[in-house]
């Protein structure tokens, strides 16, 4: 079934007011897959389970990112080290929540019926969010990734993605092989790594200036990565936490938002997103099964499903233990033996491109993280 939340599309087109597909989807926070992490999560952490063996560990992930240039010598006393702002994602904009202490909210109103409203860089209400935005970043760009690189204003509604920036590719050695402005349009080198900056202002770090000094050809660059088990308890002496550093490669983590159930006891409250959409949980139940779990609508062409409070109880009834819901809507696909079990909700009953998905079967191996 589909796993944590991604995007598919870059939303509306300011012109024309229809989506404008991507080649593939992308992660929107926290993802690790095979000892890699393909997603940065919200910067006070991110809900999410962790899969490991078949056996899910719910808990609260956060990450940590770093570039260090040696500048082209060999003596390591003038290595420069910088923060990397995330890794997948279009740099500028970034949905659903704060990723670094700089990121900064889109403007945003309060409609007559008491709603919020998102505004795009225009002033236009735009659909989704929360969205945020950060004039300075850099961005690592894995394999995984799967296509090229994005160009400037690749999103129309963001104005720090309009930003020419630059832009690396690494080999699998850690070496820059080449540099390029404006940004875009490369393909991300096998075993090697892009990374795109923009912010050319030295005296705030800017990503792009930080590149252009310090990641020439030749350049020898360490990406640093840790994933960290933050636990669910405020007891910071709880010791049922993961140590993940990023992680053990039999160790995947897929994000989710709302915590449905913890320790056998409903944690979901009553007005957690009460809209009728449908979703998608993984829980675990008390003999330690996992339970993958969808709620769609029964016709087709029906966008319909429950509100989290009431997914939460669904999972109760079902014996879950702890349980989190994943992302929901059109991404919600439940498939067995490669057909499609559930009702399909965006237009035409097709399937949405998803980032990440959780699979069960013999042997308990998915397709790998890399490649097509």
């Amino acid at each position: 079934m589909n796993g944590g939340y991604s995007l598919s599309t870059k939303d509306e087109d300011d012109t024309t007011g229809k989506s404008i597909p991507e080649e593939r989807s992308v992660p929107m926070v926290t993802s690790v897959q095979e000892d890699v992490v393909q997603g940065a999560a919200c910067l006070k952490g991110q809900n999410s389970v962790v899969l490991q063996h078949g056996r899910p560990h719910f808990t609260k992930i956060t990450t940590t990112l770093g570039i260090s240039s040696d500048r082209n010598t060999a003596d390591t006393a003038d290595d420069v080290t910088r923060v990397v702002d995330a890794v997948n994602r279009y740099p500028g904009w970034i949905p659903f929540c704060p990723q670094e202490a700089g990121d900064r909210s889109l403007p945003y109103t309060t409609d007559a019926n008491g709603d919020v409203q998102r505004l795009d860089q225009y002033g236009k209400v735009i659909k989704g969010g929360p969205y945020y935005q950060d004039y300075s970043e850099i961005v690592v760009f894995t394999p995984a990734y799967g296509q090229r690189t994005p160009e400037p204003r690749h999103t129309p509604f963001v104005a720090a993605d309009d930003a020419d920036g630059f832009e690396v590719a690494v080999d699998a050695s850690g070496r820059v092989t080449a540099v390029k402005s404006p940004r875009g349009g490369t393909d991300i080198p096998p075993g090697g790594m892009v990374l795109q900056g923009i912010g050319d202002d030295s005296s705030t770090d800017g990503g792009a200036r930080w590149l252009r000094d310090h990641a020439t050809v030749g350049a020898k660059l360490t990406y640093t990565q840790r994933a960290t088990d933050l636990g669910v308890a405020e007891d910071p002496t709880d010791d049922v936490d993961l140590r993940l550093d990023p992680a053990y490669p039999s160790i995947d983590v897929v994000n989710g938002t709302y915590d449905l159930m913890r320790h056998g006891r409903v944690v979901a409250e009553p007005t957690d997103n009460t809209a009728h959409d449908p979703r998608t949980a993984i829980g675990a139940d008390g003999y330690g099964r996992t339970l993958l779990v969808s709620v769609t609508a029964r016709d087709e062409g029906l966008r319909r499903g429950v509100p989290i409070y009431d997914l939460a109880k669904i999972m109760e009834d079902l014996g879950a233990v702890d349980a989190l819901n994943l992302d929901g809507g059109g991404s919600t696909t439940f498939v067995v033996d490669g057909q499609v079990k559930n009702v399909l909700s965006d237009a035409g009953g097709v399937e949405r491109p998803v980032y990440d998905a959780v699979y069960a079967g013999r042997g308990g191996h998915g397709l790998p993280a890399a490649g097509n």
